[in-house]
C-alpha cells in the first residue's frame, strides 16, 4: 500500500477516534447491511464489485495515525479487499453475523470495512458488509450497496467523485473556525442553558460507573393504520412525520419519567456541497432538540411546540456536536454520554439496498450488540407501515422492559392520535396487560366481622382463658382476667370524668404493665386514646395535647383506680366502628405534628388481615419493644391480646451509669410589693420540708439596696433562723459579698450559725458586681476580686483557729482570733461565679466548692468550665474532686403545662425587678437599649425569654418533664441543683408543690447502677429471659440486634420476626436469612392506612420488596397527574380499602389534600396518597423506591438515594448506610453516613480525646498513649490471658470479664473472635465510665455491670487511683502500694521517686455495690462461660468464692491475675479442686505478678468453631473506589462519614434530619471547588502536573483541580495519555478510561500507587531512648505495672 495523502480528522471522526481509545477492545460503532441471498451467486463478481467500490471511495481506503496524541486520517492508494467466506447452518447464522460485527477494527489499518459471506447452501448465502462509523454513515452504506449492485450487474459506474471525504474534513476545519462557529455556539449556549445533564428512563439496574456500550435491539411494527395517522395528523398541522413521531416519543418519555425539560438527540447529515452527495464518509452530526413538555398540553399543541423547537435548531445543525460539548463543558461522566442520552430518528425507506440479478435479496435483522447511548428509537417508514427499532443499553434495561416500552409507546401514540385534544397527562400509557396485573395485585377481598371491636375481642379472650398470662413486665404478671378487670375499673373512672365516643384521652405513660391496662380502658369507654411518649420534648407534648384537646391525661403517676371506679362487670359504651380508636401523631412538614384518626373499623380490618400473616397464637410470647407513640405498637399490644398471646413489655433500659445529683433549696425572693404578714414563712417551712426529705441544704444570699433578692440582706441571720428549725441539712450562704465585709465579722457570725446548727454551716463567697452595693465599701469595688480571694483565705484561717494581725484603736498592731469557735474545724467554703472561667479556675486552685447559675451561660459552656475547674483542682493537688452546685429556677407540679403557665407571670415580674440580670439573658443587640424600652415592648421581650428560659435553663414542669433537663445538668458535671423556688409564685402554692420536687429529687438521689442490681432490659436479654417467640422491630433495631453472632443466634430462636417502618437493607436481609429463613416478614404501611398495608417474606436475595397488599387493601401506582403507570414504571403509591383512616384530627384541609376520591374503587371510596415511590414488578410484587421527596435532583440529575445506599452496604465491613444531600444551591452535595460492622470507630470518636487508637485496631478510653500501648502489648501482642496457647478462643463463646478496667480485655475478646456475649464487670464509677466509652466507641455488644465482686452481696469502699486505675481496688493500700512500687526504681534518686509516686498514687474513695459471680451469671443467663477472666487486685479469692458448684461447672476456662506467690498457689488449688487443668506464668517478677490459668480437660482437642477476628472499619478511600467502579461519578457521595450509631427518631427510624444537621466527623471528603490550590507533593504528582500543564497550556495546576474544569477536553486527554506513555522511568501509563475516572492529579497519583504525604496521626508515645536518665528508665518499668495508666 502507498499513501497518497493525509488530512486532519473531521470533528465527528475525532469523537469516534476518542471512543476507540477509551475502549480499544470493545466492539466498534458500525454501519452495516446484512442480506440473505437466495439463488445462484457469482462470488467472483461480488468480490470484484466490492474491490471496485473501495477503489472509488477514499474513505474506504483510509486509516488513522497518531503523532504525540494527535490523530490524522491517512488515505492509501490501494488496499486489499477480502471477502471472508465461512460455512454455517440456519441456526448458526445469527451468531456468525454477530461475531463478525462485534470484532473490533484496528483504526491504524485500512480498509475499515469487513465483508463476510456465509454459505448456507448451494444457492443460499448471507452477506454482511460492515464499515466503521469513522469512515461512513447510513447514507454512505446505502450508496455502497447501490454501487455494489450496479457493478455486480455489469453496469457502468459514474465517474469517480471529484471530491472525497478528506476534502470535506479539510474544508470543515478551514471553514468552521472559532469566529465562524460563534453565532451557532451562541444559539446553543442559550438553547441548552441549565438543561438537565442526564435524562433517564426507568431502568432495571443502576447505571454503571463506566458506560460499556453493550446493547441489544428490539423491533416492533407500528402498522399501516397508525403510521398513516401519524403522517396525516402532522400534515394537517404543517408538521413532518419526523416532528409528529418525535412529539409522540417525547410524550412517552415525559410520562415515563415525570420530567418536563427534555433533550433528545437526532442524527442529521451535513453534505454542504452537491459534489459530496455520492461520497462515502462520516457526515452525520447529532442535533440536540430541547422541548418543554407539559402534561397539560394536548398532543396537537405538543406537535406544534416540537416542530417549532426543531425548526429553530435546524439553521445551526452545522455546529459539530463535538464543538458543542467542548464549548458547553458539561460535567464529564464516564457513565453516560454528554448532553444527549436518548436519540430519535425517522427514515423514509428509499429501497437503496443490494439488488443482484438472479438473486432474491432479503434484509437480515442484525443485533450488533452495541449502542452508543442509553436508548435509540429509529422509525423507518415503508410501504406497509413503519418499523420501530429500539436499540438499548443492556447494562440498564432488560429485554422485557424494552418490549413493554414499545407497547406503551404505541398505546400512547394511538391514544394521542385518536384524542388529540386530550392533555398528555391523561393519555393512556398503561396497556391492558398492565391493568390486568393491577387487578391481580388487588384481589384482596376477604370477609371479616365488620362490627367487631378490639376491646370486646380482648374481653372475650379473658372470658375464655381467664388464668392465661396476658401481660408481663419485669416480675409483674397480669392474667387475662386481671387485665380485663383492671381495665374495666379504670374505664369506669374515665367515664365518670367525661370519656366517651368522639372524645380523646391522652396516655403519657411509661412502658409498664399499666400501659396496656390504660389503652384497653380508654377503648372500653368508647373514647380514642392519644399516645404521648413521656420522653418527647416538652414543646412537642404540649402541641399534641393542645391539638388533640384531650381533657384527660393518664401519666401513670396517678392511681389508676379512683373513687368513681366503683361497680363491677364489663363496661359498655355506645362506640361505633367509625368512632376513633386512637389518634396518633406523626411528624408534619411544617414542624407541627398532625393527628391521624384511626377508627375502629380500620383497626378491626387490620387485625383480621394480620391473621393471614402472623403465626403467633395462644401460648406464644411476644416481646413488645415499640414506643406506643409509634403506630406499629398496635400489632404488639392489641392484635396479640385479642388472640390470646402473652405480651412481654420491654422495660425502659436506664441510661449508662451516672453520678447521683443532690438537690437543695435556694431563696432569692424579690422584696417588691406587698410581702404579707409572714414574709419568711416560705423560707422556714420550705427548710423544714427539705430537712425531712433528703435535700442537701438551704441557701440564702446577700443582697443590698435593690428589691431583687431584697429579703436577704444578711445570710448569717436568715441561716441562723434556718439552723434553728432544722436538724440535718447544710445551712449555706448563697453569697457572702466579702469585699463589703470584714473577714473577722464574717468568721464570727458564721461561727454562731455553725454552733446553732451543730456544724452544718457552709459559706459561698462572692466578689459582688453591682456598683450600687458598694456604698458600704466604695474603695473596694475596683479591686473586688483580689479582695475576695484574700478575704476568703482570711476567713478560712480564722475558722481553723489562726490569728490575724490588725491595728487597734490606739494604732498598735495586734493579733486577733475570732470567737465563738465553730463546731467544725474546717469551713466548707464555696466560691460564687456568674460564669467567668477565671473564677472557676480560681476556685479549683483554692480547693473550694463552686456555686454558679445559667444566666448568661449554656449547659454546654458550663460543662467546659466545670472541666477547667476540676483540672485546676487536680493541678493544685487537692484531694477529691470538688463540688459544683448550679442554681436553677424551679417550679414542679403534677401537670407540666399548668405549672409552666402558673410560673409565667411571677417569673416575668421577677425578671422585670432586675433589669441588670435580664441583660444577661438577651443578645447584645436586645440588651443595648433595654432601659429605653416601652413597658409593652419590655413585656414582649420578657415573655419571649421566659419561654426560652423555661425550656433551656429552668426546671419548670412535672417530675417527668423535668427529668431530661436534670440529666443534661448532671452530664455537665454538676453535683447539686440549688432549686430557686421563691421567684414570685404564691408561697402556699410553692409549699404544696414541694412533694413533686421531692419526687424529682428521689429519682436522682443515688447513682444509676449503684443501687440494687438492675435487670438487663436489652431486647436480646429479654428475648432470652422470657422465651419470646415473636418480635417486631425496625430494620435499624434489627441491625443492632444481629450485629454479633450471639445476637443473631438469639434472634434465630424466634418463630417469627416482623420488620418494618423503614427501608430494609440487603445485608440485613442476608444475615437474618441465615438463621431465620422463611420466618422474617418485611412489612410496609403508613400510619394513615392503619399500621401495615403489605407484607413479603424475606429471602435474603437483595433488598426485600414490600410485597402485596394485605386483606381488603388496594394499591395503585400513579404518575404526577394521577394516571396509572405501567408495570415496571415507578409511581406514587396510593392505598385504598377498609384500613384507610378517617383523616387528620381537626385538619379537614390537610385531610382533603392527602385523602383523595378513589376513581378505581366503589362510590365514596378514598385513596391515601402515601408520597412513597414504588414500582410493580413483572412478577406482581411491589418494590419500594423511597420517598418522592427523597428522590433528589442534584445539579440537573435525578438521583435515587436508595441505589447508592445499596452499593455502600454491599462493601465489606458496612452494616448500614444512609445517603442524603447537604448544602444548598451550587454547594449541594451528596453525603453518606456509614455504620461499620462490629469495628472500632477511631476517627468517629475524635471528639473524645481520651479514646486512644491501638496499633491492631480499636480504641481504648485511657486518655494516655503510654497506657494504651501497655494494654496493647500485654493483652494483644503478648497474649497474657491465653498463656502461650494454654487457653483458646472460638466463635460463639461467652466471655465474663471480672475487673474489666477500661475495657482492654473486653475489646480484645471482641476483636479476637465473634463472641456470643461479653459481660464486663467494673465497680469504680470513673473507671466504669471509661469502660462504657470503650465499649460504645468500638461497637461492642457487651453487658456492663457497675458493681464490685465478692463472696457475698453488699457494699464496700474502693480506693481509686486516677493515674493508676489498673491498681485501684477494694484492698488497695496507698502507702503499701507506694512502697512496693519503689522496688521497681532501685537506682533512681529517692526524692524523685517519692515525688513521682506521690503523684501516681493520688487517690479517692468510692462506696460501691458488691455482687457475686453467681448473681451475675444467673441474672444474665450465662450457662456456658468460655472464658472467665479475673483481674481484681488482691480480691481474686473473694471473687472466686462467689461461684457455687453449679456455676463452676458452667465455666470452661479461667485466667486470674495474681500478685504474690502464695496467692498464686491458693488460686491454683481452687481451680484444681474444681477439676481444671492448670498452668501459670509470671509477667512482672519484681512484684511476683502473674496469671493463673485453668481449662477443662479435653478442651484443647474439642471441636469448636475457629476464632474469627473482627475487621477494621471500612477503608473510606477503598469504598470510594468501589463506588466509583459501580456508580456514575455524580452518584458517588462527596462525603463519607463513619458513625457508631445512627440517630433515631422516638419511633426507632433513622433521623435523617439530625444526620444532615450534624457536623461531618471522620469523613473522607473530596475537596470541593473552594479548596485552595495544593501544589504537587511528591515526584509522581510533579511529573503528572508537568504533563497536564504542557497539554493545558498553564503555568501550574493544583493536585485537586479537575482536568476538565481547568480547560481540558477529551482530545486533550488523549494527548495526556500519549505523554504519560512516554514518561517511562518505572511509570506504567494509566488507561485512557482511568484518566477519565481520576480527573485530578491527587486521585490519579493515588490510583497509580503513590499518595501525598500522610497526615500526622496520634499514636502511642515513643519508648524512652537509651540516652534518658535512670529515673525515666525506672518509670518505664513502673508503667509495665500500670496496665492502663488512667485505665480503670
Amino acid at each position: 500500500m502507498s499513501e497518497i495523502r493525509s488530512a486532519r480528522m473531521s470533528f465527528s471522526q475525532e469523537r469516534f477516534w476518542f471512543l476507540a481509545q477509551m475502549a480499544p477492545d470493545e466492539a466498534s460503532p458500525l454501519v452495516h447491511v446484512a442480506v440473505r441471498l437466495r439463488g445462484a451467486l457469482d462470488e467472483a463478481a461480488l468480490t470484484s464489485a466490492l474491490a471496485a467500490v473501495v477503489a472509488r471511495h477514499e474513505a474506504l481506503r483510509t486509516r488513522f495515525a497518531e503523532v504525540s496524541g494527535s490523530a490524522f486520517q491517512v488515505v492509501e492508494d490501494s488496499v486489499d479487499v477480502v471477502l471472508e467466506r465461512v460455512a454455517g447452518t440456519e441456526a448458526e447464522l445469527p451468531a456468525l453475523l454477530r461475531a463478525a460485527a462485534a470484532k473490533p477494527f484496528d483504526l491504524s489499518r485500512a480498509p475499515l470495512l469487513r465483508a463476510m459471506l456465509v454459505r448456507l447452501g448451494a444457492e443460499d448465502h448471507a452477506l454482511l458488509l460492515a464499515v466503521h462509523h469513522i469512515v461512513a454513515d447510513g447514507a454512505s452504506m446505502e450508496l455502497i450497496a447501490e454501487e455494489l449492485s450496479a457493478h455486480y450487474r455489469g453496469e457502468e459506474l459514474p465517474e469517480e467523485p471529484a471530491l472525497h471525504y478528506a476534502d470535506y474534513s479539510t474544508w470543515q476545519r478551514e471553514q468552521l473556525t472559532a469566529d465562524a462557529l460563534e453565532e451557532g455556539l451562541g444559539f446553543w449556549r442559550e438553547q441548552l442553558a441549565d438543561a438537565p445533564e442526564l435524562l433517564e428512563l426507568p431502568a432495571d439496574r443502576t447505571r454503571p460507573a463506566v458506560q460499556s456500550y453493550a446493547g441489544a435491539t428490539h423491533r416492533f411494527e407500528l402498522g399501516e393504520e397508525l403510521t398513516s395517522a401519524v403522517v396525516r395528523f402532522g400534515a394537517e398541522r404543517g408538521a413532518t412525520p419526523f416532528m409528529t413521531m418525535l412529539a409522540g416519543f417525547l410524550a412517552f418519555v415525559h410520562r415515563s419519567t415525570g420530567r418536563g425539560d427534555l433533550v433528545v438527540g437526532t442524527p442529521v447529515t451535513d453534505r454542504p456541497d452537491p459534489a459530496l452527495e455520492r461520497v462515502v464518509g462520516s457526515f452525520t452530526n447529532t442535533l440536540p432538540i430541547r422541548s418543554q413538555v407539559d402534561g397539560a398540553l394536548s398532543f396537537g399543541e405538543l406537535v406544534d411546540r416540537v416542530g417549532a423547537d426543531a425548526l429553530a435548531c435546524y439553521p445551526y445543525a452545522d455546529v459539530p456536536f463535538e464543538k458543542l460539548v467542548d464549548d458547553l463543558q458539561p460535567s464529564r461522566q464516564l457513565s453516560h454520554s454528554p448532553i444527549v442520552q436518548l436519540m430519535f430518528a425517522w427514515y423514509e425507506s428509499e429501497g437503496r439496498t443490494l439488488r443482484l440479478p438472479g438473486l432474491d435479496a432479503e434484509q437480515v435483522p442484525l443485533d450488533l450488540g452495541t449502542v452508543p447511548l442509553d436508548l435509540i428509537l429509529t422509525v423507518e417508514r415503508h410501504a406497509s407501515g413503519a418499523t420501530g427499532v429500539l436499540e438499548y443499553n443492556t447494562d440498564l434495561f432488560d429485554a422485557a422492559t424494552i418490549e413493554r416500552y414499545a407497547e406503551q409507546l404505541t398505546t400512547l401514540l394511538a391514544g394521542a392520535l385518536a384524542r388529540p385534544g386530550t392533555p398528555i397527562a391523561r393519555l393512556p400509557l398503561a396497556t391492558e396487560a398492565d391493568a390486568e396485573a393491577v387487578r391481580r395485585l388487588n384481589d384482596t377481598a376477604r370477609d371479616y366481622p365488620r362490627t367487631e371491636l378490639v376491646h370486646e375481642r380482648i374481653a372475650e379472650q379473658a372470658r375464655r382463658t381467664p388464668e392465661a398470662t396476658a401481660v408481663v413486665h419485669g416480675d409483674v404478671r397480669l392474667s387475662y382476667a386481671e387485665l380485663d378487670a383492671r381495665a374495666d375499673r379504670l374505664a369506669r373512672s374515665l367515664i365518670a370524668r367525661g370519656a366517651g365516643p368522639e372524645q380523646l384521652v391522652a396516655v403519657a405513660m411509661r412502658r409498664t404493665e399499666e400501659l396496656p391496662v390504660a389503652l384497653l380502658a380508654v377503648l372500653k369507654t368508647g373514647a380514642g386514646y392519644v399516645p404521648v411518649d413521656p420522653d418527647y420534648p416538652e414543646r412537642r407534648k404540649r402541641q399534641m395535647l393542645d391539638d388533640s384537646g384531650a381533657a384527660i391525661v393518664l401519666t401513670g403517676a396517678e392511681p389508676l383506680d379512683g373513687e368513681a371506679a366503683a361497680g363491677d362487670g364489663a363496661v359498655r359504651s355506645a362506640v361505633l366502628p367509625e368512632n376513633p380508636a386512637y389518634v396518633i401523631y406523626t411528624s408534619g412538614s411544617t414542624g407541627t405534628p398532625k393527628g391521624v384518626t384511626v377508627p375502629h373499623r380500620a383497626l378491626t380490618n387490620f387485625l383480621h388481615a394480620m391473621d393471614e400473616h402472623i403465626t403467633a397464637a395462644e401460648g406464644s410470647v411476644w416481646l413488645a419493644t415499640t414506643s406506643v407513640s409509634f403506630d406499629i405498637a398496635g400489632l404488639e399490644l392489641l392484635w396479640t391480646l385479642a388472640r390470646g398471646v402473652t405480651v412481654v413489655i420491654q422495660g425502659e433500659q436506664r441510661a449508662a451509669p451516672r453520678p447521683a445529683v443532690d438537690f437543695s433549696l435556694f431563696y432569692f425572693a424579690s422584696a417588691e410589693g406587698e410581702q404579707g404578714p409572714e414574709p419568711y414563712r416560705l423560707l422556714l417551712e420550705g427548710a423544714k420540708f427539705a430537712d425531712e426529705h433528703g435535700f442537701a441544704g438551704v441557701w440564702t444570699p446577700e443582697r443590698h439596696f435593690n428589691p431583687f433578692g431584697g429579703l436577704y440582706p444578711n445570710p448569717s441571720v436568715t441561716s441562723a433562723a434556718v439552723a434553728a428549725v432544722t436538724r440535718r441539712i447544710a445551712v449555706r450562704a448563697g453569697s457572702v459579698v466579702l469585699p463589703l465585709q470584714d473577714p473577722l465579722r464574717v468568721a464570727e457570725e458564721w461561727a454562731v450559725v455553725d454552733g446553732i446548727s451543730g456544724g452544718r454551716a457552709e459559706v459561698s463567697f462572692a466578689s459582688g458586681w453591682l456598683a450600687d452595693d458598694f456604698v458600704l465599701a466604695p474603695e473596694r469595688h475596683a479591686d473586688r476580686k483580689r479582695v475576695l480571694m484574700e478575704g476568703m483565705d482570711t476567713v478560712r484561717a480564722l475558722w481553723r483557729g489562726e490569728k490575724v494581725e490588725r491595728v487597734n484603736g490606739a494604732g498598735a498592731t495586734i493579733e486577733v482570733a475570732s470567737y465563738p469557735r465553730p463546731a467544725r474545724g474546717e469551713l466548707p467554703a464555696w466560691l460564687t461565679s456568674s460564669g467567668d472561667v477565671a473564677t472557676f479556675e480560681a476556685a479549683g486552685r483554692a480547693g473550694v466548692n463552686l456555686l454558679t447559675h445559667l444566666l448568661g451561660q449554656s449547659l454546654e459552656e458550663l460543662a467546659e468550665k466545670v472541666a477547667r475547674y476540676r483540672a485546676a483542682w487536680d493541678e493544685a493537688g487537692h484531694p477529691g474532686r470538688g463540688r459544683v452546685a448550679l442554681m436553677v429556677h424551679t417550679a414542679v407540679g403534677s401537670d407540666a403545662q399548668a405549672v409552666r403557665e402558673r410560673a409565667r407571670k411571677p417569673f416575668v415580674d421577677y425578671l422585670r425587678s432586675s433589669l441588670g440580670l435580664v441583660k444577661r439573658l438577651l443578645s447584645s443587640e436586645d440588651a443595648a437599649d433595654i432601659e429605653a424600652l416601652a413597658r409593652e415592648e419590655l413585656d414582649v421581650l420578657l415573655e419571649r425569654y421566659y419561654d426560652r428560659f423555661a425550656d433551656e435553663a429552668g426546671l419548670i414542669g412535672s417530675p417527668q418533664s423535668c427529668g431530661p433537663m436534670v440529666e443534661r445538668i448532671a452530664a455537665s458535671g454538676v453535683d447539686e441543683i440549688a432549686c430557686l423556688i421563691d421567684f414570685g409564685i404564691d408561697p402556699e402554692q410553692v409549699l404544696s408543690s414541694l412533694p413533686h420536687l421531692d419526687a424529682l429529687r428521689a429519682q436522682w438521689a443515688t447513682a444509676v447502677g449503684a443501687g440494687e442490681p438492675q435487670e438487663d432490659q436489652s431486647v436480646l436479654a429479654q428475648l432470652t429471659r422470657h422465651g419470646a417467640t415473636h418480635l417486631q422491630c425496625t430494620p435499624s433495631l434489627a441491625l443492632a440486634l444481629a450485629e454479633t453472632d450471639g445476637g443473631l443466634a438469639t434472634l434465630g430462636k424466634l418463630e417469627q420476626l416482623v420488620i418494618g417502618g423503614e427501608a430494609f437493607p440487603a445485608a440485613l436481609a442476608a444475615r437474618l436469612s441465615d438463621v431465620l429463613l422463611g420466618r422474617v416478614l418485611n412489612m410496609y404501611g403508613p400510619t394513615e392506612t392503619t399500621i401495615w398495608s403489605s407484607t413479603h417474606p424475606v429471602t435474603g436475595e437483595g433488598p426485600p420488596p414490600i410485597g402485596r397488599p394485605v386483606a381488603n387493601t388496594r394499591f395503585h401506582l400513579v404518575d404526577a397527574a394521577g394516571e396509572p403507570v405501567p408495570v415496571g414504571t415507578p409511581g406514587e403509591l396510593l392505598i385504598g380499602g377498609d384500613s384507610v383512616v378517617r383523616g387528620y384530627w381537626r385538619r379537614p384541609d390537610l385531610t382533603a389534600e392527602r385523602f383523595v376520591p378513589d376513581p378505581f374503587g366503589p362510590p365514596g371510596a378514598r385513596l391515601y396518597r402515601t408520597g412513597d415511590l414504588a414500582v410493580l414488578r413483572p412478577d406482581g410484587v411491589l418494590e419500594y423506591r423511597g420517598r418522592l421527596d427523597d428522590q433528589v435532583k442534584l445539579h440537573g440529575r435525578r438521583i435515587e438515594l436508595g441505589e447508592i445506599e445499596a452499593h455502600i452496604e454491599a462493601f465489606p465491613g458496612v452494616d448500614r448506610a444512609v445517603v442524603g444531600v447537604v448544602g444548598e444551591g451550587d454547594r449541594a452535595a451528596l453525603a453518606a453516613w456509614i455504620r461499620p460492622r462490629g469495628a472500632a470507630l477511631d476517627a468517629v470518636e475524635g471528639d473524645d480525646p481520651e479514646l486512644i487508637p491501638l496499633p491492631s485496631g480499636g480504641v481504648v478510653a485511657t486518655g494516655d498513649h503510654r497506657a494504651a500501648a501497655e494494654i496493647h502489648k500485654e493483652i494483644f501482642e503478648d497474649g497474657d490471658y491465653l498463656g502461650d496457647g494454654f487457653l483458646r478462643l472460638w466463635d460463639g463463646m461467652t466471655v465474663l470479664d471480672a475487673g474489666a478496667n477500661v475495657g482492654g480485655t473486653t475489646l480484645w475478646a471482641h476483636r479476637s473472635c465473634r463472641p456470643a456475649r461479653i459481660v464486663s464487670v467494673e465497680p469504680i464509677p470513673p473507671t466504669f465510665d471509661r469502660l462504657r466509652r470503650t465499649v460504645r466507641a468500638n461497637g461492642i455488644d457487651a453487658v456492663l455491670v457497675n458493681a464490685g465482686l465478692s463472696d457475698t452481696p453488699g457494699s464496700a469502699e474502693f480506693t481509686y487511683y486516677p493515674a493508676l486505675t489498673g491498681l485501684s481496688g477494694r484492698y488497695a493500700d496507698p502507702e503499701a502500694d507506694r512502697r512496693r512500687a519503689a522496688v521497681l526504681m532501685p537506682t533512681a534518686d529517692a526524692a524523685d521517686v517519692e515525688d513521682f509516686l506521690a503523684d501516681q498514687y493520688r487517690n479517692e474513695r468510692f462506696t460501691c455495690r458488691l455482687t457475686t459471680l453467681h448473681e451475675v451469671m444467673a441474672e444474665h443467663a450465662l450457662t456456658d462461660v468460655g472464658l472467665l477472666k479475673v483481674d481484681v487486685e488482691r480480691a481474686e479469692l473473694d471473687v472466686l468464692a462467689g461461684l457455687d458448684e453449679a456455676d463452676w461447672r458452667r465455666v470452661r476456662q479461667v485466667a486470674v491475675e495474681i500478685e504474690g506467690d502464695d496467692r498464686r498457689d491458693e488460686v491454683l488449688a481452687v481451680l484444681e479442686r474444681h477439676g481444671f487443668e492448670t498452668d501459670s506464668r509470671t509477667i512482672l517478677a519484681e512484684l511476683e505478678v502473674g496469671i493463673v490459668y485453668g481449662r477443662r480437660p479435653g478442651l484443647p482437642d474439642a471441636e469448636l468453631p475457629a476464632a474469627t477476628p473482627v475487621g477494621d472499619p471500612p477503608d473510606l478511600d477503598r469504598l470510594r473506589e468501589h463506588l466509583a467502579r459501580a456508580l456514575p461519578g455524580y452518584m458517588v457521595p462527596d462525603r463519607l462519614t463513619l458513625l457508631a450509631a445512627f440517630p433515631l427518631t422516638p419511633n426507632g427510624k433513622v433521623d435523617r434530619r439530625a444526620l444532615a444537621a450534624a457536623p461531618a466527623r471522620g469523613d473522607s471528603a473530596t475537596p470541593g471547588p473552594a479548596t485552595a490550590q495544593v501544589l504537587p507533593r511528591n515526584e509522581l504528582e510533579q511529573r503528572l502536573a508537568a504533563v497536564w500543564c504542557s497539554v493545558l497550556g498553564v503555568e501550574r495546576i493544583g493536585v485537586h483541580e479537575n482536568f476538565f474544569d481547568a480547560g481540558g477536553n477529551s482530545l486533550l486527554l488523549i494527548r495526556v495519555h500519549a505523554r504519560l506513555a512516554e514518561l517511562g522511568a518505572g511509570i506504567t501509563a494509566p488507561r485512557l478510561v482511568e484518566l477519565f475516572a481520576y480527573p485530578t492529579i491527587a486521585a490519579l497519583a493515588a490510583h497509580m500507587g503513590e499518595t501525598g504525604p500522610a497526615a500526622e496521626a496520634g499514636g502511642p508515645a515513643p519508648a524512652d531512648g537509651a540516652d534518658q536518665d535512670q529515673r525515666r528508665k525506672a518509670r518505664g518499668r513502673f508503667h509495665r505495672r500500670r496496665k492502663a495508666g488512667t485505665d480503670g
